[in-house]
């Protein structure tokens, strides 16, 4: 069938997703995010990402709390004013509740490429390889 019964999710009313039979129908969730950014100079710069997630299933338990946080940093191998060419590494890391829907329960890194170039008064070019 497909299905991976050790998945982390939420469970129907705290029981067993194993032996109780379900299916969510539909999930509204709200994510609210704090960003937060820090140059140390043209070149370096640090980040943090926190979501606080509120989900509204149908069949499951609503709940709210901090869904994962991100952190990163860039490099900027090229930063003049037009144009940037910058290097991040973004670290998700497993802070919300898998079993209440808030978060994946795995960590990742994610190395990325960024662009950026004022081309002319009307035309900005931005691009992001990850």
């Amino acid at each position: 069938m497909g299905l991976d019964l050790n998945a982390p999710g939420p469970a129907l009313d705290g029981r067993d997703p194993v032996t109780t039979p379900f299916i969510e129908t539909s999930v509204g969730f709200r994510d609210y995010v704090v960003y937060a950014e820090h140059a140390f100079n043209d070149q370096v710069s640090a980040f943090a990402d926190v979501p606080i997630r509120s989900i509204s299933p149908e069949v499951n338990a609503s709940f709210t709390g901090i869904s994962d946080i991100k952190l990163g940093l860039k490099y900027a191998f090229i930063a003049t004013p037009d144009p940037y060419l910058t290097a991040q590494l973004k670290a998700y890391l497993p802070s919300g509740g898998a079993m209440k829907g808030l978060g994946t329960d795995h960590a990742t890194l994610e190395p990325g490429l960024l662009y950026y170039d004022h081309v002319s008064d009307r035309v900005e070019l931005m691009g992001e390889f990850r």
